[in-house]
């Protein structure tokens, strides 16, 4: 297979120069599997196989899963490669049709066609022109020193309350991240050649725009002071007062190395040597909360390099510190006591609705077996006077049954007794003539038993 313009890499040249290195571009489109009859996948890419073999630098067909961009959801596609773009856009633009045969119940046979075409796979790169690209880059700033922790979603909303963002884009750059923002207009980037930091929530970061030249840049970090002593846990939204009295560009307080833990000192950065040589006459003292009077201390980093991280002072470093082996007491920090009042009043609370909320459900639940008790107490009742009406019926069926034995008993004997007495005084014929009697009366006679 021969391959469309070779492109020699001279810096991974083979010390045989008879070899050369080159590049091949794949182009590949894809359409949904239900495009093709057969009813397995391999089939269907077998039979997408057969027609486009005999296009020049074809190279494969094959059945994959792709996430659909508007659902969301992964479907069934059959993808095809080319390596000459030629052959890839004849095929790209092309409309396909497919026959489906449909038989009713009769055994007669419709015949339609569906229309389908191929969509594109692999996205070129959109080329800007250098006006483009100056354009783009005067609309776009970079901002430094964000924590790692901070989401996109919540630098663009910080950014975006100035002016509508374009595009954002976050990378990593060792303990933090950076920020290329750019925006629909450049009136925003200006504003940041004389603002050079801005607050996102409680934090601190820097901005540089993209057209800053290098000469500027480096002014931004030659007028500094290390502003130690600081309580811990302080953030930069905590020194808003301080950093107002000193005039200040921006301020950053470094994270400790291993637990990211905010330190005890920030770098300030002055516009200029006056700004800087003013400020380090200044004396401060930290009030906030619980903590009274806590002493802050101002230096040249390039004439103090050291200093103590524990408590800030100038004098000594860590190792001689009188406090190093005393324990951080939380009362020192006004932070972490609001968030200990805060915890407390959340548990209680907690707590207060949990118990609440349970005895709700006790009363509730009370109330529903109280109602239920009593519904089937009032069937028990009424299955008892039911059973007790059947029994009272059976009761009185079974005397009445009884009385009417007896009477038949007197009827039955009754009769016999009657019967009887006839069968005792039965008439006798005589045979011959009646005599006379004693009697010469015309009465009948009468016998006495």
């Amino acid at each position: 297979m021969q391959i469309d313009q070779p492109v020699v890499a001279p810096d991974h040249q083979s010390k045989n120069p008879d070899i050369e290195t080159v590049v091949v571009n794949n182009y590949q489109m894809f359409t949904s599997q239900f495009n093709f009859s057969p009813t397995n996948k391999k089939d269907k890419a077998h039979e997408a196989a057969l027609h486009f073999y005999q296009y020049d630098r074809f190279i494969s067909v094959l059945p994959v899963r792709k996430k659909n961009n508007d659902t969301g959801k992964l479907e069934n596609v059959i993808t095809i490669t080319f390596s000459l773009k030629d052959n890839f856009n004849k095929t790209l633009n092309a409309i396909y049709k497919q026959k489906i045969v449909n038989t009713d119940n009769s055994g007669n046979e419709t015949i339609k066609y569906k229309e389908f075409s191929f969509a594109i796979k692999h996205k070129e790169p959109i080329v800007l022109s250098p006006e483009q690209k100056e354009d783009e880059k005067s609309c776009t700033i970079q901002v430094i020193d964000i924590p790692l922790f901070l989401t996109k979603n919540v630098i663009q909303n910080a950014f975006s309350i100035l002016r509508e963002i374009e595009k954002l884009n976050t990378t990593p750059s060792s303990q933090y991240q950076q920020v290329f923002i750019t925006y629909t207009n450049k009136v925003v980037v200006d504003h940041f050649y004389y603002k050079w930091s801005h607050l996102i929530g409680t934090y601190s970061v820097r901005i540089l725009p993209c057209f800053l030249s290098e000469e500027k840049h480096e002014k931004r970090k030659a007028f500094g002071l290390c502003l130690s002593g600081l309580p811990f846990s302080t953030n930069a939204s905590d020194l808003t007062e301080i950093i107002k009295q000193l005039n200040r560009q921006t301020c950053f307080i470094p994270r400790h190395p291993h637990i990211y833990k905010l330190m005890t000192c920030a770098y300030i950065q002055f516009s200029d040597q006056k700004q800087k040589d003013i400020a380090k006459q200044k004396l401060f003292k930290y009030t906030k909360g619980h903590i009274k009077n806590y002493t802050l201390y101002l230096s040249d980093p390039t004439e103090k390099p050291k200093i103590c991280n524990k408590c800030g002072s100038l004098d000594y470093i860590y190792v001689s510190c009188p406090d190093k082996n005393k324990k951080y007491n939380s009362s020192w920090n006004s932070i972490a006591n609001a968030w200990k009042s805060k915890n407390k009043e959340i548990k209680n609370n907690t707590r207060s609705r949990h118990k609440k909320y349970l005895q709700e459900l006790l009363n509730a639940a009370m109330l529903d077996i109280k109602d239920q008790i009593s519904k089937e107490m009032s069937q028990i009742k009424n299955q008892v006077s039911l059973f007790g009406n059947e029994i009272q019926e059976f009761k009185d069926q079974r005397t009445n049954r009884f009385l009417d034995k007896i009477e038949n008993k007197k009827h039955s004997s009754a009769k016999k007794t009657v019967n009887s007495k006839h069968a005792q005084y039965e008439t006798v014929k005589l045979q011959g003539e009646y005599g006379k009697t004693d009697y010469e009366d015309d009465e009948d006679d009468i016998i006495d038993q």
